[in-house]
């Protein structure tokens, strides 16, 4: 459930409040089993039942926009977060015991939208946000991220958008001294001549990094060691929608992805969509799809398949 407003106190001066729950609960099949074996179990019984998972989550945010100009737009806000979970404790290390948390986060806005002149638009994005109290040890924590979008319209029918974020994320606690920080950049190009109406294509690619490092304590002798995990790769795609006739379309691309570092991947996924009118308001549609999956290091779990789909399409309009 949620909520949200917007507000305009004057024409320059824009004001938007949003809030937002979340209430999620589940008793659990063994609530079920024991009240059939149990006829004599109470309501009382049932809902403090370890095997209950509670999470309530609330969101209330408040953002201000303000054009400084005509050309540029800046923001800032707030969001504050809070909520709790219980649920069950491992059977092996806490036997019929329930484990409980809790949320609380404050995190400060910041934005900005430039427009260049019709073709250029410059934006970004920043939060922020001090140590608060979270559920899990790798959990956002006190982190920093930003985020720049540029888009330049090249001609009426071309268009380039690149991209640049960063995440920066610790947990100073003596028990966890959690960090982590990793960044991605990469753009598109979308051409559309004439409005996409014969062909339009769309090409992406970007490039991201991440290192992690938390200590833990290793089975069985319980030792302790510092885990570290280095990723970093490429993503990408291309897509190309053609229209051959008015009774034949057809979609051609793929993507890929490959990472190296501590686990290194390869994933491909090429594919073709065709469709066709076989009467009025009847189109056929077929797709193919070809997926391959390979992890250098753990061979058995390469996988390589491919998919037919065939179908037809009703129009009732």
């Amino acid at each position: 459930a949620g909520t949200a407003g917007d507000f305009r106190p004057v024409s320059r001066l824009r004001i938007i409040q949003s809030w937002f729950t979340d209430r999620f609960h589940i008793a659990g099949m063994a609530n079920i089993s024991r009240q059939f074996a149990s006829p004599g179990t109470t309501a009382t019984e049932l809902l403090s039942s370890p095997d209950r998972l509670v999470v309530n989550y609330n969101q209330h945010q408040v953002e201000a926009l303000f054009d400084v100009t005509r050309r540029l737009t800046v923001r800032g806000g707030h969001r504050y977060v809070w909520g709790n979970a219980v649920v069950r404790q491992p059977t092996l290390d806490f036997p019929g015991d329930q484990g409980a948390g809790s949320l609380k986060r404050n995190v400060a806005l910041a934005g900005f939208r430039y427009r260049a002149g019709s073709r250029v638009t410059v934006s970004g994005d920043f939060e922020a946000s001090p140590r608060n109290e979270v559920y899990f040890r790798t959990s956002l924590a006190e982190y920093q991220r930003g985020r720049a979008r540029v888009s330049y319209q090249i001609l009426p029918s071309l268009t380039w958008t690149s991209h640049y974020g960063v995440l920066n994320n610790q947990d100073s606690q003596p028990a966890v001294q959690y960090d982590f920080r990793s960044q991605e950049v990469g753009g598109s190009l979308a051409w559309t001549p004439n409005s996409g109406r014969r062909f339009s294509v769309l090409a992406d690619y970007s490039y991201f990094g991440l290192r992690t490092s938390i200590p833990t304590v290793l089975p069985p002798f319980y030792q302790r060691e510092v885990l570290r995990y280095v990723d970093h790769g490429h993503h990408g795609g291309a897509y190309a929608d053609l229209n051959l006739s008015s009774h034949l379309r057809l979609n051609l691309g793929g993507s890929f992805s490959s990472s190296g570092g501590s686990r290194p991947v390869r994933f491909y996924q090429p594919q073709a969509r065709v469709t066709a009118p076989v009467a009025p308001r009847l189109a056929f549609t077929g797709e193919w799809r070809w997926y391959g999956f390979t992890e250098p290091q753990f061979s058995f779990e390469h996988f390589r398949t491919h998919v037919v789909l065939a179908g037809f399409r009703v129009s009732l309009n």
